[in-house]
């Protein structure tokens, strides 16, 4: 995990957080007062394998985090969200080299 991501989210060890899945793939990790994870000291937190399956993230997997200062949330995109995510954007180089 990214530290400078926590960091900016101000997310401090022993935090609770809820965590979230979302239609369009990706988790929604929260802090909630009653969260059944916790952020652990060195910026981790386990997510857990239901979870990791619906959206297709495995253990050792790196993902894109995306943080939201202002609501102190953070999206969890997985490898395989990846391509979709970045599909506008390759096609624009592809475009641009011919």
């Amino acid at each position: 995990m990214d530290r400078t991501v926590f960091t900016a989210l101000e997310w401090q060890p022993g935090i609770r957080l809820e965590l979230t899945c979302l239609d369009a793939g990706a988790l929604l990790a929260r802090p909630a007062f009653d969260g059944k994870l916790v952020f652990a000291e060195g910026g981790y937190f386990r997510v857990p394998y239901r979870l990791r399956r619906r959206i297709r993230l495995d253990i050792g997997d790196r993902a894109l985090l995306i943080a939201h200062r202002t609501s102190r949330q953070l999206l969890i995109h997985p490898p395989a969200a990846l391509d979709e995510l970045c599909a506008p954007s390759i096609t624009l180089v592809s475009e641009a080299h011919r």
